[in-house]
């Protein structure tokens, strides 16, 4: 039984939990944002292109 009860306290593993859910939802943003920064970065470098030729 007492080891169940410690088992219940044991808050050791919680933060490394905490973290993995932050960077996963960093890493489902930057995943979303994808689309939209490939077509800016697009016409960006297309206005580079054109104006260096």
């Amino acid at each position: 039984m007492m080891l169940v009860r410690r088992f219940i306290r044991n808050e050791t593993g919680a933060t490394a939990v905490e973290y993995a859910l932050i960077l996963a939802g960093i890493a489902i943003a930057l995943i979303a944002s994808l689309p939209l920064l490939s077509a800016a970065i697009k016409t960006v470098l297309g206005n580079v292109s054109s104006n260096l030729s």
